[in-house]
């Protein structure tokens, strides 16, 4: 499992935050999110369906912050789980 770290500022539009958690491989957006958050950030365990590839993007507190006030995936068949 990959871990990669989020590039996107909390005021960036719904597109480039989405453009985030697109598969390291394939592109696609997850199948499943899961957004575990800590003290500091969170992580979001990703799931790609179409590639079977199991991947982690990290998130600063602002970033993890901007998924809690408005999650991206409003226009994308990504199902979301909170730890």
């Amino acid at each position: 499992m990959s871990i990669e770290m989020a590039r996107f500022f909390p005021d960036d539009p719904d597109p480039l935050v989405q453009a985030s958690f697109a598969c390291p491989y394939c592109l696609h957006q997850p199948t499943e999110a899961t957004i575990d958050e800590g003290g500091e950030g969170a992580i979001v365990d990703c799931t790609c369906e179409p590639c079977h590839c199991l991947y982690s993007v990290a998130l600063t507190g602002e970033q993890a912050l901007r998924l809690a006030l408005r999650e991206p995936w409003a226009d994308v068949h990504t199902i979301v789980h909170r730890a």
